[in-house]
């Protein structure tokens, strides 16, 4: 399997490539809601692919060109430095690239991959990657995506779908834009996408569930539930100052919560529990979202042991440069 071709020493200038969002409207004017909503859009969506696709996050920049006569066109310009394109997929194969850049762009030689990537081409590559991503329907790039996964299930899982999110926003206003009779690519005036194309390009990303995580915490009680209901608790972690609601599982605590052989609030302190919990969330337009957090097990209440915790299980902390020796702590993470 090739690598990326690399030379740390030869210098090489610049790398341009211009970027043309052309619509068809009679009026040779949009709204400045459009205007900027497509130069936010492509900014987060460049930034996006050449993050998650070509492993640059940084060396590139782009700017706005001065309009040209003739419709109304937006001109970019991508000017991609030296360290970008060295450090150019450093975490994928060529293959995956290749697959992605391939799928993604349909007037791209197939021979300028002869050879690998050289850092000549970055620039362009990287703007008809783009310009490629725009102009596909969302199932299109989702039917890629999945093919991809499948062929390479063992190499890192790309994630665009701040890209795909942003282009939904994008198709979007354009939509609202009555005057918008279609969208192309060059300086020529055609205009592949018609307006009852934007539909199939204004659908956001699905909503993924990730895994499933589980750990172990010192949590302080903010909220408790004093009924037999299932309603959700509010905590704190003691350990990384998280806050969050979730709902108690472990049957046996919240009988000896309602017996009151677990009484709450005797002293000043804050009530507190060791607890493990279930974290259950999902990426939602490419970030991660609560969805639902779980306290399947209650070890300890405040001073009180309740129940054999499992055998190499660590409370999750965060790393600390000192100890102090002489801090007081509520739980005893040695037993």
């Amino acid at each position: 399997m090739r690598k990326i071709r690399k030379n740390k020493e030869k210098i090489y200038a610049p790398q341009t490539k211009e970027l043309c969002i052309h619509f068809d409207t009679d009026e040779h004017q949009i709204t400045l809601d459009l205007f900027e909503q497509t130069l936010n859009s492509y900014k987060i969506i460049s930034n996006d692919i050449a993050e998650n696709i070509f492993d640059i996050k940084s060396g590139f920049k782009i700017y706005v060109l001065p309009p040209k006569n003739g419709g109304f066109k937006i001109l970019l310009k991508i000017i991609m430095e030296n360290p970008a394109i060295l450090g150019m997929a450093s975490a994928l194969t060529y293959d995956v690239i290749v697959g992605l850049v391939k799928g993604l762009t349909k007037n791209l030689n197939n021979d300028k991959f002869k050879d690998g990537f050289t850092p000549e081409l970055g620039a362009e590559v990287l703007g008809e990657t783009i310009q490629g991503f725009v102009s596909k329907t969302a199932s299109e790039v989702e039917t890629l995506d999945a093919k991809i996964k499948s062929e390479y299930k063992s190499k890192k899982n790309i994630n665009i779908d701040i890209a795909k999110k942003e282009k939904a926003d994008f198709y979007g206003s354009c939509i609202k834009n009555k005057n918008i009779k279609g969208i192309g690519f060059s300086n020529e005036h055609i205009f592949p996408l018609k307006r009852c194309d934007f539909v199939a390009r204004a659908i956001p990303p699905t909503i993924k569930p990730l895994p499933e995580r589980i750990e172990l915490k010192e949590l302080i009680i903010v909220k408790s539930v004093n009924t037999d209901e299932k309603l959700q608790w509010d905590f704190k972690d003691a350990n990384t100052n998280e806050s969050f609601s979730a709902s108690i599982e472990d049957n046996d605590f919240n009988t000896m919560i309602l017996n009151g052989q677990c009484p709450l609030k005797r002293k000043a302190t804050p009530d507190k529990i060791l607890a493990l919990v279930k974290f259950y969330k999902k990426l939602e337009n490419g970030k991660e979202k609560k969805d639902a957090y779980i306290v399947s097990e209650v070890y300890k209440f405040n001073r009180k042991k309740l129940k054999e915790r499992p055998k190499g299980l660590r409370i999750n902390k965060p790393k600390r440069e000192k100890t102090n020796p002489d801090q007081l702590h509520l739980f005893n993470t040695k037993e």
